[in-house]
Order: C-alpha cells, then structure tokens, then sequence
C-alpha cells in the first residue's frame, strides 16, 4: 500500500506542470495575439477569422491547352458575418506541386513560400469578399494532379490583427 501513494505521489507533479505549461503556453499565445480573442468571431460586421473561411479546390483538366501543365479552381468562401477586404491578410496552404507564377488572377497572388508551402495573398485589385460570398481563382501548374490526394492542406489565415 505504501508503495503505490508513493508512485502515486511521484507521477501527481509532473502531471500538474504538464498542465501549467499547457495553460501558460496558451495564456502567451492569446496576449501575442496568436489566438483570436475571445467573441470575435461573434461581432456583427467583423472581418471573417480564418474559421469563417472555406477553401475548396477543383481540378478542372489535366494536360490544359495540350500541354504538361493542370488548370485549377481554389474558391474561397466567406462563411463570416463582415467582408474580408484586401489588406494584410495571407492564406497559407501546402500544395506539392508547382505553379505557374502570375497565372492567377489579378486580384491575388500566389507565391512559393519554401518546400510545399504557399502563399495567396490580395492584390491592390482584390475586391472585397461580401459575408455568405464566394470567389474563384484559377490556378495553373506544371505536371498533371489527381483531385483529391493532390489538393492543398492544411490551410490556414494569417492578418495583421492577429484573427
């Protein structure tokens, strides 16, 4: 009986920092503005958060204008309450193939970051994205894609205000 209130006791503090930790981590993420703050999502009119945005993606053909190239849709839609307008807000995604640069549509760019990462960012021309909206860009690529174990992952938004 001894020995298990004292394994009991020996485990009981490294589980208590192990949840400190995680509670500070969190508490330095929220002040550096990493994580939204709490009911921003909520407020009327507010810019979407990068939960309020959909990213879909379409391969529209393979081998485009006969050449070793794909034709692509990315549609963004705005799920929020409030227009996501251009500014200084970047939607980063992986994506494993590469893509013609300049081949989007004005309003965006899309720029290789490093290995598989990318960036879509708006031009001076993006218009805004109306709440309940959605917008499609084509992309093209080199190579040929499948539509679904080629699509981009793991997208995720990244603004100046820290939403």
């Amino acid at each position: 009986m001894k020995k298990s209130l004292e394994s009991r006791n020996r485990r009981a503090p490294a589980a208590r920092c192990r949840l400190a930790s995680a509670v500070v981590a969190a508490a330095v993420l929220a002040l550096a503005g990493i994580a939204p703050p709490a009911g921003a999502a909520e407020m009327p009119g507010a810019p979407p958060s990068g939960r309020q945005l959909a990213l879909r993606f379409e391969l529209l053909e393979n081998e485009h204008r006969g050449q070793a190239e794909f034709l692509a849709e990315l549609t963004l839609a705005n799920r929020g309450g409030g227009a996501l307008t251009g500014g200084e807000w970047a939607l980063y995604f992986n994506f494993g193939r590469p893509m013609r640069s300049g081949s989007e549509a004005p309003e965006i760019a899309v720029e290789h970051v490093n290995g598989d990462l990318w960036r879509l960012s708006p031009t001076a021309g993006f218009a805004p994205l109306a709440a309940g909206e959605e917008r499609r860009f084509p992309l093209l690529g080199r190579g040929a894609v499948t539509r679904r174990s080629d699509a981009p992952a793991g997208p995720y938004l990244v603004s100046a205000d820290g939403r």
